[in-house]
């Protein structure tokens, strides 16, 4: 339970920033990575390349409906 609220706090940091402490925003992508890097380490097996894979599926896919918005 830990980790899925740790990748949900990362993506959000991640997405906006928190200016507060300095901490620039990182764009989408890199807040996908994150959040699906981060909520992978909840399950009880960890394979990074299935996991990179993924991250990859929903970054492409997220970064096409933004263009066709």
């Amino acid at each position: 339970m830990g980790f899925i609220v740790a990748a949900n706090l990362a993506f959000g940091v991640l997405l906006g920033g928190l200016p507060s402490i300095g901490v620039p925003s990182m764009g989408m992508v890199v807040a996908i990575y994150a959040l699906t890097l981060i909520a992978a380490l909840a399950g009880s097996t960890f394979k990074l390349k299935e996991v990179v894979i993924l991250a990859t599926i929903l970054a492409v896919g997220s970064y096409a409906v933004s263009l066709a918005c």
